[in-house]
């Protein structure tokens, strides 16, 4: 008979942060940052998974890049290796946290057990070194840099805040028009050199930056796996208009998705939000990503494949969105149909604001006002060229 074996069987994620911190440089040079919807993304799911943590008395003691990965299938970024966890207030590990993202405390406990010196009592390290390591984190992909070296130096030591609004207020990685500084803030908050001054995860997590409502760029749906595949530059509005054509379409690309693994369902909306774009939902995020790989760069009738990834929560939405739309439609009188209400205008915001990487939210929301005014739109037949005027906001906005 065999020897009886334990197994520990772990969750299978997705991309490191460390990734994503490597995806923004070229050749050895640090990019801009990721994007406001990412950094917001990710400091809300580590800041719930410290809170967690730290309420049931646990200190992780090794946030790091590497150790914060993505779920494709929840679609959110979890913390990994724990290690040189201790339960706070009865620390059995000498050294914690790694270089770059070691909290001063730390760095003196470090350099006391290596000289051999016992720490008694309560100056061991508490939950408040983990908020210093995320702040680290956010910090770098905010600017897109790696800040090891500069964690390092002596005017980190004298003054970091200073060294945090140089990075916030340089041009080079933050647009004016996006509203940073409710994380420039946060930031700050997480890296006092008093420990006990450090905000916690749970007053952190109550930061006005979890309220404004950030929307994807087109390179965090590549970046990101989910279940569901967005493929565009593919559909004409004429594939469109002919029920025919439509069916056709619509059964080859069944077809051809269902080479990739299992399709739970695919939709090509003819009106917006979404409209001549080709949503897939795969029954998991890995015949998603196998998809994603061997579909982008491919022609399709005569025309290049751009393949992304899209929130299946959003998918979900936009699905029950289209189908109430086609009812609502059918319902419609022709005389409604060519003069839709104000209100129809708020909707066009509210999709906008909504759908990923055609109107990143961080806008803002005069310039799209603006847009709307100046193309007069009362219909999506003319969000094209809403969406032209917001990439390229015009020099002076009317007040709203």
């Amino acid at each position: 008979m065999g020897v009886a074996t334990r197994c520990l069987l772990l969750e299978l994620l997705d991309v490191s942060v460390s990734d994503l911190l490597t995806s923004g440089t070229q050749g050895g040079r640090p990019q801009q940052g990721h994007s406001m919807w990412l950094v917001q993304h990710c400091a809300r799911d580590i800041l719930e998974a410290l809170a967690f943590l730290h309420r049931e008395g646990y200190v992780h003691a090794d946030l790091k890049p590497r150790n914060i990965l993505w779920s494709a299938d929840d679609e959110c970024f979890k913390l990994i290796d724990f290690g040189l966890s201790f339960k706070e207030g009865n620390q059995d590990v000498k050294y914690i946290q790694t270089d770059g993202y070691r909290a001063p405390e730390a760095e003196l406990q470090n350099s006391l057990a290596q000289a051999g010196v016992e720490v008694e009592g309560d100056s061991g390290c508490t939950s408040a070194v983990d908020m210093w390591g995320l702040g680290i984190i956010l910090l770098e992909m905010f600017s897109g840099m790696k800040l090891k070296e500069t964690v390092r130096s002596q005017k980190w030591k004298e003054n970091s805040a200073s060294i945090v609004d140089h990075l916030f207020a340089s041009n080079s990685v933050v647009c004016p028009a996006i509203p940073v500084y409710h994380l420039r803030d946060l930031i700050k908050s997480m890296l006092l050199n008093n420990p006990k001054q450090r905000c916690s995860a749970e007053t952190a997590l109550l930061s006005p930056l979890f309220s404004i409502p950030f929307a994807p760029h087109i390179e965090d749906l590549v970046l990101l796996p989910t279940p569901v595949l967005r493929l565009l530059n593919l559909i004409d509005d004429s594939h469109l208009h002919n029920e025919e054509e439509y069916e056709e379409i619509l059964e080859d690309m069944k077809e051809e998705c269902q080479k990739y693994g299992s399709v739970v369902s695919l939709l090509i909306p003819k009106e917006n939000p979404g409209k001549g774009q080709v949503f897939v939902e795969y029954a998991n995020s890995s015949d998603s990503k196998e998809a994603q790989r061997l579909l982008t760069g491919r022609t399709f009738d005569g025309k290049l494949v751009v393949a992304t990834f899209y929130p299946l929560s959003a998918y979900k939405r936009d699905m029950k969105s289209y189908s109430d739309g086609l009812t609502s439609s059918r319902s419609m009188s022709p005389s409604s149909r060519s003069s839709p209400p104000a209100a129809q205008i708020n909707g066009v915001l509210q999709w906008l604001s909504e759908s990923p990487d055609l109107y990143p939210i961080e806008r803002p929301w005069c310039c799209l006002k603006a847009a709307i005014h100046k193309s007069h739109a009362t219909n999506v037949k003319n969000l094209e060229q809403i969406c032209q005027e917001v990439r390229n906001p015009p020099n002076s906005v009317p007040s709203w």
